[in-house]
Parts: structure tokens; sequence; C-alpha cells
């Protein structure tokens, strides 16, 4: 447990880090912990209290609130439980505070909650909100991942509070994303996981946030942004409309045949000078499958046939596919049966959010053969015409 720590004059980390490995969240298992970061800043005139942490870690908070004898604003970024799960104790400890947060999230407060709607205070884009010395600028964002979305920015200290925007899920005792080997592969985790299928809605506001000029960032999970250009670009990065020249190929084998397929296809594909990426859906969390697909331009789908269509995880795997809607535009499913298979047509069909060209399915009869390879080497062959044509670009 962590006392407060400041961050700016009269601005306080609060919160808890949650260093268990396997923590439960998102798509998969946050295996480098995270933290729930909560503000307080004094103000000449008043308090107030930026989001509540979840339940979980509500002892750390309480104990942190201790010395804190009024909060006039608690200002709820999210509704999401991460985010404002302590509220009913905050609201009961402190009586006279008022919830400051969006129409969408008041509603969705007092649906969970029964937050007396007298005590709140609904904000909309371009609002402002004065402690007296410390003067809020509040920013509607569309429900990305969460609904009832905003950010804050606290004018006198160029602070920008930024909620779900710019966080990463790992644990540390560091306040500030000094560490940028860990910070950029964790905030990229969680920007596949939790913002692709949104990017297009994103975009303009990243564009606006930059317009402010933030000289620090304070994410809800995670490390602080003293550089904030850095992690600003990198959304800028990753809100690319075009991807890279990338294949991902998540996959499950099960004696053996698909794995042949796809580790031959990462041979042909390496030859063209093409990036790649196996996953291995049996060994590996969600996470990476998501960070794959965001620079992807190729998904190549490998998959055992069971009872005429594809493995279990196979399916579960292009559910997740479907629902982050990444920016590949070329799509490819390889496998092997034994006696018939649906499969290709099953998993293609769990597919129809993506706007991609599905190329001809590969499927071998067993162990795959001469014949097999030679098909696969006019896959990796087709892809990289493709990804020629569209003049990609390498990168993260």
């Amino acid at each position: 447990m962590f006392k407060p720590r400041a961050v700016r004059d009269n601005v306080f980390w609060f919160g808890a880090v949650r260093w268990e490995k396997g923590v439960s969240h998102t798509l998969s298992q946050l295996h480098d912990g995270s933290s729930s970061n909560c503000y307080f800043l004094r103000g000449s005139d008043s308090n107030a209290l930026i989001d509540t942490a979840p339940a979980a870690c509500g002892d750390p908070l309480l104990e942190q609130l201790r010395e804190v004898d009024s909060i006039g604003y608690v200002v709820v970024q999210n509704a999401s439980f991460e985010c404002c799960g302590m509220l009913p104790d905050i609201m009961a400890l402190y009586e006279s505070s008022l919830v400051v947060c969006t129409e969408q999230c008041a509603s969705i407060l007092n649906a969970n909650f029964g937050i007396d709607p007298t005590r709140i205070r609904t904000v909309k884009s371009g609002d402002t909100l004065s402690l007296g010395t410390k003067t809020f600028t509040f920013i509607e964002l569309p429900p990305t991942p969460w609904p009832g979305s905003m950010c804050s920015f606290v004018q006198e200290d160029h602070l920008f509070f930024s909620g779900s925007l710019f966080s990463a899920h790992f644990a540390t005792s560091d306040l500030y994303a000094y560490d940028r080997v860990r910070i950029y592969p964790g905030a990229k985790r969680f920007f596949a996981e939790n913002f692709m299928p949104f990017m297009a809605l994103l975009k303009p506001y990243i564009q606006l946030i930059e317009s402010f000029e933030p000289s620090l960032i304070a994410p809800a999970h995670g490390p602080l942004h003293y550089d904030a250009p850095f992690i600003i670009n990198a959304y800028k990065n990753w809100l690319n409309d075009n991807p890279k020249n990338f294949v991902a190929l998540p996959y499950v084998s099960m004696h053996g045949s698909t794995k042949r397929m796809i580790d031959y296809l990462v041979r042909e594909l390496s030859s063209f000078s093409i990036p790649v990426q196996p996953i291995n859906m049996a060994l590996n969390g969600q996470d990476a499958l998501a960070c794959a697909l965001l620079d992807a331009a190729t998904i190549v789908f490998g998959s055992p046939t069971i009872h005429s269509g594809p493995h279990p995880l196979m399916v579960q795997t292009a559910s997740i596919v479907n629902g982050l809607k990444p920016k590949a535009f070329n799509c490819a499913v390889v496998g092997s049966y034994g006696f018939e298979s649906m499969m290709p047509k099953m998993l293609t069909g769990l597919l129809n959010s993506l706007n991609v060209q599905h190329l001809k399915p590969l499927l071998c009869r067993g162990i795959p053969g001469e014949k097999d390879y030679a098909a696969l080497e006019k896959l990796a062959e087709e892809i990289a015409e493709n990804h020629v044509d569209e003049n990609l670009e390498l990168g993260t």
C-alpha cells in the first residue's frame, strides 16, 4: 500500500497497485498486474477526487483518504466499476460531496448505485469547474470503451486526467512512465484490447487532446506520462488507417498437421521480407492476438477440423477478431481434416464485421504433402503481392 504521492502542487495520486500476476480483466489475464489510479486535488475553495477505484481496492483508498477532511466534488470519468466501484462509500463518507460526470454516466450511476440525482452535476465538452486555484475543463468522449466517458484538464497545471485513454496494465512502484521498454507494449496492449473497434470515433479526440498541450498525462491505470508527446504520438500511430506490412497467424494444432502448415507459411512469407507472428492460441493469451491484430494487414487462421468444424479455440479466436474489427484487408484460412470439413466456411462466417478480401482457403487431408506445400507457397506469394500493391510500411 502506498501513501498519497505528490504529482503537482496540491495534486496527489491515490489508489492501489495490484501486484498479483494473472489478475483477470479485459480480454485476458493481466500477467503483469495493474494499478487503479485516483487523484486528489486541493483548491483554495474546494477539493476534488478524480475517480474512486474498484471495490477490491477500497481499503488502500480509504486509508489514503483518512487525512482528507472534505471533498466537494467526485469527478467520475466513466461508468465502469473499475473507476467508480467505491463511489457509494465515498459519497457516504463525504456527505456534502457532488458527483461530476456526463449525462450518460449519471444515468448509469443512478441505475447501479442509486445515487441521489440531486447530488449529481452533469457536464459536457467545454464545461468548466473551479476549485478556486484549480480549474477543470471537461472533454466528453464517445463510449470508448466504457459508457459515459470523459477526460479532465486542469488549466493551471497543464495536467490532463485521461481516464482509460493512455492507460497501461502493469504493476510498478514508479509513479511516472520512465521505463519505455515496458510502457509502450503495455499501452499498446491496452489500446488494442479496448479501443481498436472505436478507432474512427477516437481519432479526432486525440487531436483535440494534443491541442491542449498537456505537460503531464494521468491515466486510470499504469504510470503517469511526463513525456506527453511520446504516448500521444503512439496513439496517433496506432490510429493510422493503414495497417503495417505484417501478417498475424493465430492457430491451434492437435496432432501437428496444422502447425506444419503454419510453420511453412511463416518461412515462405519471411522469404518475401514480410514480418510475421504465429500465435498458438492454446498457449498464448488473447493479449498477444490483440496486439498483433493492431498492425496486421493480413490475418491467417490455422485450425484442425473437429466434427466438420473448426477447433473451439479458433471459434473463440474468430469471434474476438470480429469484435475488435482490425484494419487488415486480407484474410485466409488454412488447416487439416480427416474425412470432411466445413471449417473454412464456418470460420469465415464468424468474421462478418471485417472488411477484408477472403483468400482461397487451403486444406490438407492429414499430414501436408508436396501439393499442400506448393499451395502454401502460392498463398504466400499472393499475400506478398497484395502487400506490395498497397504500398505498406514497416512499423509497430
